[in-house]
């Protein structure tokens, strides 16, 4: 399966299909459009947004002093200074992501996750969301998700 976190163009068409569940539960709208809005502004964010520019300078400094000093560059006191701007500017794009975007970003996970599926393809698509994020992993869930699909199926499909 090809990673979404690695392909826009195959993101773009994951969203395009929750959002074809549309109409049909007001809550499950909502949920279905807040968690891609949070979805495609953490991936905005995390790739050209200003603390993803600022830590990428930081990677291309690094990269400079690695190739004009070698694998010792960290031992001179350009280099040294490099590492420290370089570690500094991880920490502060860890540090925003996380607070701005991730924590956001798994608010609407959960919330889509809990949210009932509307339809068979709600269903489908919601599972799918829940395997792309492994939400199953969210300490703070006390629904088992695979029980929270088979009950919406239960609710939208003929089951055997």
């Amino acid at each position: 399966m090809t990673c979404l976190y690695n392909d826009p163009i195959g993101r773009a068409q994951f969203h395009a299909q929750g959002l074809a569940t549309l109409g049909l539960d007001p809550a499950w709208d909502a949920a279905v459009t807040a968690y891609i809005a949070v979805d495609v502004r953490t991936q905005a964010y995390a790739e050209f947004g200003p603390p993803a520019l600022q830590k990428e300078a930081a990677d291309l400094d690094r990269s400079r002093a690695e190739f004009e000093y070698g694998k010792s560059w960290r031992d001179t006191d350009e280099g040294r200074a490099i590492a420290c701007r370089y570690d500094e500017a991880t920490d502060a794009f860890e540090a925003a992501m996380l607070e701005g975007f991730y924590r956001p970003l798994w608010a609407a996970q959960r919330a889509l996750a809990l949210t009932h599926a509307p339809s068979l393809a709600a269903a489908v698509w919601k599972a799918a969301a829940i395997s792309l994020h492994e939400s199953w992993n969210d300490p703070t869930l006390e629904v088992n998700l695979a029980k929270a699909i088979d009950t919406d199926l239960e609710r939208v499909a003929v089951l055997p």
